[in-house]
């Protein structure tokens, strides 16, 4: 099975750390990568390919109708699952979260058990769908 490899995309320093160490604790063989901003993000998309994304909500320099083309591009190749990161919710978040076809929504500051959850129940679905391959 390949390395997985997810994307970062935060423009808080902080929450990039606390995300990087839950998910290094959990799982060392992750390979990690970061975007500080919107036209970082779309280069490192272009660059490779990564089974998820964590993606703050309110990414600095993010074009939303080209993310939205990104996004589903990606998932169609590569299965690649979107997470939304925010501080806190707003009422538009839910429809936000559909219309992208969000994997998961998850709050900042994180718990560390609710993102083990997630890179497990995901690792479970890769494997299932690898099988089926």
């Amino acid at each position: 099975m390949q390395q997985m490899k997810i994307l970062i995309a935060d423009a808080d320093i902080e929450s990039r750390q606390q995300l990087t160490e839950i998910i290094s604790r959990a799982r060392p063989d992750i390979r990690l990568r970061f975007a500080e901003t919107g036209r970082q993000l779309f280069k490192l998309l272009q660059e490779e390919t990564f089974d998820m994304l964590f993606l703050d909500m309110v990414l600095p320099y993010t074009d939303v109708a080209k993310l939205k083309e990104v996004i589903a591009l990606m998932h169609a190749q590569n299965g690649t699952r979107l997470v939304l990161v925010s501080e806190s919710l707003r009422k538009n978040w839910t429809m936000i979260a559909l219309h992208l076809q969000a994997y998961e929504v998850l709050m900042k500051p994180y718990r560390d058990h609710a993102v083990t959850q997630l890179l497990e129940t995901y690792q479970q679905i890769r494997r299932t769908r690898q099988a089926l391959i």
